[in-house]
C-alpha cells in the first residue's frame, strides 16, 4: 500500500505523516519517503534561467525566498522538460526501487500532484500543464491512494509564521485546491483536528 500525502507549506504533512508512521507501524513495516523533485533536464533549465533573470530571490525577514517567473514560450520548453524528466528519470527510478525494495506500506511526501503544482505556480500555464500530465496523473491516482492535506492560512501562518513572507502562497493554495477538485482527490482538513486525529482520517480512506 502507498498513501501519497499532497498539500501545500504548513498543512501538516510531516506531522501527519509522523502520525501514520506511528499508528501503521505498529502492526507492519512502514517506509516514509520524500519524491517531489529528482529533476534533471528541468533543473539545468532553473539554472541557465536563473543567469537569465527568470528566476530570482527576493531578501525577507526569514532570508532570501525564490522565484520564478517563467513566460511563454520558455513557459513551454520547461514544462516539457519537466514531463520528460518525469516520463524518464523520476518515474522509471521509483518504479524500479519499489520493486526491488517491495514494502508493505510506503508513505509518501508530496510527489507527482505537488510537481504539478508547483509547474503551474511557475508558469501560470494551467491548461497546458494538466493537458500534458493528465495521463501521468489518472496513473498515479490508481496506483496509490492520493491525499490531499487542507488547513486554512490563518491556521498555516500560526503554525509556520514565516509563510506571511511568501507572497506566492495564496497561489499555492489556489493551484492545489483546483488540482483536488479537478482529480476529484480525497481531502483531510488539518486545521480541525489533532495530527493523530488527521492520521486517522486518512486511514479511513484506505478502508
Amino acid at each position: 500500500m502507498k498513501i501519497v500525502l499532497s498539500g501545500p507549506d504548513g498543512s501538516g504533512k510531516s506531522s501527519i505523516v509522523k502520525a501514520l508512521s506511528a499508528e501503521l507501524g505498529e502492526s507492519k513495516p512502514v517506509h516514509v519517503s520524500w519524491r517531489r523533485f529528482g529533476f534533471v533536464l528541468a533543473r539545468a533549465f532553473n539554472l541557465i534561467a536563473r543567469i537569465l533573470g527568470f528566476s530570482y530571490y527576493e531578501q525577507t525577514p526569514i532570508g532570501p525566498l525564490g522565484y520564478h517567473d517563467y513566460k511563454a514560450p520558455w513557459s513551454h520548453f520547461y514544462i516539457c522538460l519537466a514531463w520528460f524528466d518525469c516520463v524518464v528519470f523520476i518515474l522509471p527510478k521509483w518504479w524500479i526501487i519499489d520493486r526491488v525494495k517491495a514494502r508493505d506500506v510506503t508513505i509518501i511526501d508530496r510527489f507527482l500532484f505537488d510537481i504539478v503544482a508547483d509547474l503551474v505556480l511557475s508558469t501560470k500555464q494551467t491548461r497546458f500543464v494538466l493537458w500534458l500530465f493528465h495521463p501521468i496523473l489518472k496513473s498515479h491516482q490508481v496506483r496509490n491512494l492520493c491525499v490531499f492535506l487542507i488547513c486554512s492560512q490563518d491556521v498555516v501562518e500560526k503554525r509556520r509564521p514565516d509563510i506571511v513572507w511568501d507572497k506566492s502562497y495564496p497561489d499555492k493554495v489556489s493551484i492545489y485546491t483546483l488540482l483536488r477538485r479537478f482529480y476529484s482527490v480525497s481531502g483531510v482538513r488539518t486545521d480541525r483536528m489533532s495530527p493523530d486525529e488527521s492520521a486517522k482520517e486518512v486511514l479511513k480512506l484506505c478502508a
